[in-house]
């Protein structure tokens, strides 16, 4: 079982890493910019998706 958890463990850390490189992405995106997150969110209207990913990423 130990085992098992410490697979699953690597698993997602290898998942998340997009997940960060996209984060810091968009970090860098608005400190060059100056952009405020309600100015990046509204750079993408209609598009749920990728609010809720940069809500769940950023936060």
């Amino acid at each position: 079982m130990e085992m098992k958890l410490f697979l699953l463990q690597r698993l997602t850390a290898m998942i998340m890493v997009p997940f960060i490189f996209v984060h810091i992405g968009v970090i860098m995106y608005a400190v060059r910019g100056g952009l405020s997150a309600e100015e990046i969110l509204g750079a993408y209207p209609g598009q749920r998706v990728w609010i809720a990913f940069l809500c769940l990423v950023c936060h």
